[in-house]
């Protein structure tokens, strides 16, 4: 798109435009996205090809700040990563430019709650948003309290049409115990997946993946940071392989395995934290 100055963007009826915006239009509906989709999204709203590094420093800020209000009220991981998940679904369709991260994260977390049935008080959700954000500040007045409702009840509806209405939103997190059960490994292979699987929301793997092919991943990749991959291969009653008691492809969990997730600072971006690409059939 050109722009005949810095601020004002000329409106154009460019063919290529418009197919570009009745595409991003009918791929609203779906449920996941392959990368290359990801990344056109991405590119359309946000130029994440010239500013990939600052929009990846911004999500995770903001995933980040999520957990952190999240732990705050006492939301359990359900709420928090149904949250984060509405995050990144929203910003997939949305400019961080037009939209302001911190608001968006704020109202995700409101939606996020009505979801999970995990219902707190407007005024409480307020005040940790304020106690993490601003941590010296006093207990929010009525007016503040009621200026946050306005915002957030304005965005939620945004939020939901960038879901198309569909409140089912699962976790990875209870497969994660599940499946290391089943595949009998250790207790500190659940802990360390368990995290990896929390740094996974940084990227934008829950927009292509479902949660049990996420929570598969996370296992693998524990498993082999910590040297404890054997019982992967070891023999099951089933006599399945374990992607398959993992309920997913070797293929996605290969792929999935190998994002990147992101590690920033307060000086901003500053490196990767896993970045590694596993042949999970492999025997060790």
């Amino acid at each position: 798109m050109s722009a005949t100055d810095n601020s004002q963007p000329t409106v154009t009826s460019s063919p290529e435009l418009v197919g570009d915006s009745i595409n991003y239009l009918s791929k609203k509906s779906q449920t996941y996205f392959s990368r290359e989709e990801i990344q056109q999204f991405l590119k359309f709203h946000n130029n994440e090809s010239s500013r990939g590094s600052s929009n990846i420093a911004i999500r995770s800020q903001w995933i980040d700040f999520i957990n952190t209000v999240g732990r705050k009220l006492g939301f359990p991981q359900s709420t928090i990563c149904t949250a984060q998940v509405l995050y990144n679904r929203f910003f997939l369709f949305h400019s961080t430019k037009e939209y302001p991260p911190n608001d968006i994260s704020s109202a995700c977390l409101f939606a996020a709650m009505k979801f999970e049935e995990t219902h707190k008080k407007l005024k409480d959700i307020v005040a940790a948003v304020q106690s993490v954000r601003h941590p010296n500040s006093s207990e929010p007045s009525d007016q503040l309290v009621e200026e946050q409702r306005k915002k957030m009840v304005g965005y939620e509806r945004l939020i939901l049409e960038s879901i198309c209405f569909d409140f089912k939103v699962q976790d990875p997190y209870k497969y994660i115990i599940k499946f290391t059960k089943k595949l009998e490994g250790q207790k500190v292979v659940a802990e360390k997946a368990w995290k990896i699987c929390s740094d996974s929301y940084k990227t934008t793997l829950c927009l292509r993946f479902p949660p049990h092919t996420i929570a598969a991943a996370s296992i693998y990749l524990a498993a082999h940071f910590l040297g404890k991959k054997d019982f992967l291969f070891s023999s099951n009653a089933d006599g399945q392989p374990w992607y398959k008691i993992c309920l997913s492809r070797i293929e996605d969990i290969e792929d999935s395995s190998s994002a990147d997730a992101w590690k920033v600072s307060s000086s901003g971006y500053e490196t990767v934290r896993y970045i590694f690409t596993p042949d999970a059939s492999d025997t060790p």
